[in-house]
């Protein structure tokens, strides 16, 4: 059976974009060329240098090419012990 005709789909990761010290008044600008690379800009913190988003994980090194861009990496996830007595939070 073929897959002609069938949508494919691209599984995106969720990315923080960390702008360089003297690009943070560019963020805007910033994140319009993540949206050409391919990134979805879901929010975006210019006084933190912060850009958050997701994309296709074959994008991270393209993304981390850009302009005014310091790092791009993967979301990371922390997860909690679950609260009891015995374990401070």
């Amino acid at each position: 059976m073929s897959d002609w005709g069938k949508e494919m789909t691209v599984t995106h990761i969720s990315i923080i974009v960390t702008l360089e010290d003297r690009a943070r008044l560019q963020s805007r600008q910033i994140g319009d060329e993540l949206g050409r690379h391919g990134v979805v800009v879901e929010s975006e913190m210019p006084e933190l240098g912060l850009i958050f988003g997701r994309c296709a994980p074959d994008r991270l090194a393209d993304v981390a090419g850009i302009e005014g861009v310091a790092e791009a990496r993967p979301e990371g996830r922390v997860d909690l012990p679950p609260v009891d007595d015995d374990t401070p939070q």
